[in-house]
Formats: structure tokens, C-alpha cells, sequence
């Protein structure tokens, strides 16, 4: 399940779930299974993220996919 919108005109929004069909060091190759572009395959970025007003003199700069897994939240909703 996507956690971030990064590309609407794609169906990429907050809480669209995906099927991973191939990981990269960069990219995730995905399908989707919820939203109007179901069945689409679709390509997640590894986002950089910078937070901002750090209170420390250094910057702190990581990498990630905003990505999670959903089987467990399907069983706790339902």
C-alpha cells in the first residue's frame, strides 16, 4: 500500500495497493489492484527525504520506498 500521493493522473495516491512484481535498487515495478487504474503495472520511485527545522548542525538526508505492507491491515479491518 502506497502511503504518499506521488503521481494522481497514474492512480499513485495514498492508500492504493499494489502487487510487487519486481524490485530494483531505485524502482519498484508494481500492479495495482485497487482504485480506477486497476490492473495497470506501474513503476514506485525510492523517494529522498530531508525533514525540515532540524535542531542538530548536520542534515540528515535518507532513502526510501513509502511503501507498507497491507496483508495485515486487511486482516485487522475486517
Amino acid at each position: 500500500m502506497l502511503l504518499r500521493n506521488i503521481n494522481q493522473s497514474l492512480g499513485l495516491c495514498n492508500g492504493t495497493s499494489l502487487i510487487i512484481t519486481r524490485m530494483g535498487d531505485r524502482v519498484l515495478e508494481g500492479e495495482t489492484i485497487t482504485g480506477s487504474n486497476k490492473g495497470q503495472r506501474v513503476c514506485v520511485p525510492r523517494i529522498v527525504l530531508n525533514p525540515a527545522g532540524s535542531k542538530w548542525p548536520f542534515t540528515v538526508r535518507w532513502c526510501q520506498f513509502t511503501i507498507r505492507l497491507c496483508y495485515a491491515m486487511t486482516i485487522n479491518k475486517s
